[in-house]
């Protein structure tokens, strides 16, 4: 039996996304940004730190960037 990854179904999901000229951001498996209440929240759980692409101009108001593991960074 063929191992279920989920490569499929985000390979569906970039294609879309492509022909709507939405942009992906390419994320490390393990950190997530989300939009919440009108803030960008990004949680890093993986062991490495990564730089997530915040946008220049934005103010971070919890945590910082590069994210370290285990970590959140919060921006407006």
């Amino acid at each position: 039996m063929e191992s279920i990854n989920g490569d499929f179904e985000r390979q569906i999901v970039r294609t879309i996304y492509d022909r709507a000229n939405v942009t992906i951001e390419d994320l490390p498996k393990g950190v997530f940004v989300e939009w919440r209440d009108g803030f960008y929240v990004g949680v890093n759980y993986t062991s490495e730190a990564i730089n997530l692409p915040i946008p220049k101009g934005s103010k971070i108001v919890v945590g910082q960037n590069p994210l370290q593991p285990a970590q959140a960074v919060i921006w407006k």
